[in-house]
């Protein structure tokens, strides 16, 4: 931080040591008139007194009158019409009886003396030496002062700076769970809050991850072990009824991992935080009342009902998405529900709500946190027999969350589970910019 501060500072004050001297030749090539017009304004009362003195005195008391007038920064002087050299426009205005700058950068001035060829001169005006001095003494005490301030300042952002780098540092290494002090006295702006955020998601990402690749390798095991299996028992077998039998397990066991693969990714591609959906605005009853007259339903004797509030509503979401998140929804419904399967839709606060209940035995209430975790299962009410692997409603949380919205579980008044999808009417235009390619979803 000092190799930063040093040279700032020393810039600072070679512009500070310069700065009125560079002002002022800039100010004189840039308006030279407004100078001569400022001169003459201050030196106007000195000339008239001067022309006074001299009408009232003798020729021969001139020079002791202008020795009394001599200032010792502001020289005034008698000189012959002979003594200088000047411009044609220059002589009329003398002649003319006008004060004349004839050099702003030499900084005097002449006025004709009326009745005589003399010229009286008031300048250059200098400045007073102990002027210079305490100028000088100004600028080295503010220098210095400066110098200070700027100094603290630079060790307290330093001080800052160096807590953020170490706790970056430490966060690199893999410790994921420190996190920046947001404290006044060592916030760096909103750089700590920034670094939190982002610490936050890059932990949840490579937890989630962590428990996607157990879960995963959990779920691989049993059926890479049935198939181990079987190929055991395949090699002793010499009857061809049970060698296909056996081929046939297999098989199974292969679609069951393709299956699990294939979720397993599609959970991941929701989960990306590189993905963005392609937003686009839908008459949603319209597309309700398609997507329930579209759907069959593999179960016999449920009744599907679909009871929609609105009329008309214009609803911003990513159509394949949404379809994946009620298909999902649905299915699972109708593996539990006994005999009804009821879709509602309401608006609240500009937010679409669509709720999916069925008649079943529902699900433990202190299973709810957990549910929508990948890989969780509520098992005490519903088993892996009736299939899946606990990805579906992982899936459903990850798309809600890309439509800002969220998912949730309820007691529904028909007796079993309520799930419901919520998101706002209007998604912000900041996600609505990239199209991605969706792979369609293909129930089973």
């Amino acid at each position: 931080m000092i190799r930063i501060f040093l040279p700032l500072y020393c810039l600072l004050f070679v512009f500070s040591v310069f700065h009125e001297h560079l002002f002022d030749r800039f100010l004189l090539w840039m308006a030279p008139e407004a100078v001569e017009e400022d001169t003459i304004g201050d030196l106007s009362g000195a000339f008239y007194l001067i022309e006074e003195v001299l009408r009232l005195s003798s020729q021969s008391e001139w020079p002791e009158k202008l020795e009394k007038m001599q200032a010792p920064n502001i020289p005034v002087r008698l000189k012959d019409i002979t003594s200088y050299e000047l411009s044609a426009a220059v002589w009329r205005r003398l002649d003319n009886g006008e004060i004349v700058v004839p050099d702003a950068e030499e900084d005097f001035a002449l006025k004709r003396l009326p009745g005589s060829k003399l010229l009286i001169q008031i300048g250059p005006v200098d400045t007073v030496e102990s002027y210079d001095q305490s100028a000088w003494l100004t600028l080295v005490s503010g220098s210095s002062g400066m110098v200070i301030c700027i100094l603290l300042w630079t060790l307290t952002v330093q001080r800052r700076i160096r807590h953020l780098s170490q706790v970056a540092h430490q966060f690199g290494e893999g410790n994921l769970t420190i996190r920046a002090d947001e404290t006044n006295s060592l916030r760096v702006s909103d750089l700590n809050q920034s670094f939190n955020s982002m610490a936050d998601r890059i932990q949840q990402l490579i937890e989630s991850h962590k428990h996607l690749s157990n879960a995963v390798s959990h779920e691989l095991r049993t059926p890479i072990s049935r198939i181990r299996f079987e190929l055991d028992y395949a090699a002793d077998i010499d009857d061809t009824d049970e060698l296909r039998e056996s081929l046939n397990s297999i098989a199974d066991d292969v679609s069951e991992l393709e299956d699990l693969v294939t979720e397993a990714l599609e959970y991941a591609r929701y989960e990306r935080a590189g993905l963005l959906l392609e937003y686009e605005t839908h008459e949603l009853i319209d597309w309700l009342r398609r997507w329930h007259h579209d759907f069959r339903l593999s179960a016999s004797g449920l009744v599907f009902d679909c009871q929609l509030q609105s009329k008309t509503l214009a609803v911003a979401f990513h159509e394949a998405s949404i379809k994946r998140a009620l298909d999902n929804l649905v299915l699972n419904a109708a593996r539990y529900a006994r005999s009804q399967i009821v879709i509602r839709q309401e608006l609240s606060d500009q937010q679409v709500i669509i709720h999916i209940e069925d008649d079943g035995p529902g699900i433990d209430q202190e299973l709810w946190d957990n549910l929508f975790e990948p890989f969780v299962r509520a098992e005490k009410s519903r088993s892996k027999d009736t299939g899946g692997y606990g990805l579906g409603l992982a899936i459903v949380k990850q798309i809600m969350l890309r439509h800002q919205g969220d998912v949730s579980i309820s007691h529904s008044s028909l007796g079993g589970a309520c799930f419901s999808l919520k998101w706002p009417v209007a998604i912000l235009p900041s996600d609505k910019i990239f199209a991605i390619e969706t792979s369609k979803y293909t129930r089973r």
